[in-house]
């Protein structure tokens, strides 16, 4: 059906809202004149272009087949060894020098004890993981990747103390403490992990938390320390000028490994950015 066209003259005076149709000779025929006529789809017509949703990293196969592997790890072990807790309050805390006749040592102690530490070192992978998101300076790429490489460098970190523990042990006592000081670092290591288990978990599903899960996560590692180095106050104080080389080993185990840390997460998170 064709338009009809109706003159101009006709509609004077009916409505200034009524449209008429353009006639031919009022049609543009420049390039110009074309380009300024021609009119656009409206945008909301089309409605709003769809954002693929964030995954959450909980939900990440990688992540949770970890965390599941090292949980049934330690239930296996677990089960082979009832008297755990008494064992590890004793490598927590006691410094006796004479080793108890009816302390237990077995094969499933140790598979606890490496549960537990590897357990602590992706905790803090996922911490380290979150800190990062926060500010702003994460890798990118998928968020088990980021976990291994964070929990890779705490295990690093965790190796060069033992190393160091072991060295320091070596030229200043005798076997018996130093294989009490070691202990009591890996039972603090394994505290660790235990009590950083909730607050990764539930990062691992509520990101939005971080800002009071990372502070408590940074809590709960500065307390198992705390009771590390009690620990080791305890083997090697002697006097008080031991005091003094008390001081340097703080410095030199406790701070500089930290500080190596933070500057390796630094250099990593820079390198894939």
């Amino acid at each position: 059906m064709r338009p009809i066209h109706v003159p101009a003259d006709s509609l004077s005076g009916i409505s200034p809202f009524i449209s008429r149709t353009c006639l031919e000779q009022e049609a543009p025929t420049s390039g110009k004149e074309m380009a300024m006529s021609r009119h656009s789809r409206v945008g909301f017509i089309d409605g709003l272009e769809g954002e693929e949703r964030a995954v959450l990293p909980g939900y990440d196969t990688g992540v949770m087949g970890l965390l599941i592997g090292i949980f049934m790890l330690l239930a296996f072990s677990a089960s082979h060894y009832s008297t755990f807790v008494k064992t590890f309050r004793q490598n927590l805390f006691s410094v006796r020098r004479r080793a108890n006749v009816f302390d237990e040592h077995t094969m499933s102690e140790t598979g606890i004890m490496i549960s537990l530490v590897v357990l602590a070192c992706v905790c803090e992978g996922i911490m380290i993981y979150f800190g990062a998101n926060g500010s702003g300076t994460a890798t990118p790429g998928s968020p088990f990747l980021s976990i291994i490489l964070y929990a890779g460098l705490a295990f690093l970190m965790l190796f060069g103390q033992w190393v160091s523990y072991l060295t320091v042990g070596y030229a200043f006592t005798d076997y018996s403490n130093t294989s009490q000081w070691l202990k009591g670092f890996f039972a603090s290591q394994a505290l660790l992990g235990v009590s950083l288990t909730v607050p990764a978990l539930w990062l691992l599903f509520n990101p939005g938390a971080s800002f009071i899960m990372i502070p408590i996560a940074i809590g709960l590692y500065l307390s198992a320390r705390v009771v590390f180095i009690y620990k080791g106050f305890r083997i090697f104080y002697t006097n008080f000028f031991s005091l003094v080389y008390f001081i340097l080993y703080l410095c030199t185990l406790e701070i500089v490994p930290l500080a190596v840390l933070m500057r390796s997460v630094h250099y990593a998170t820079s390198y894939y950015h």
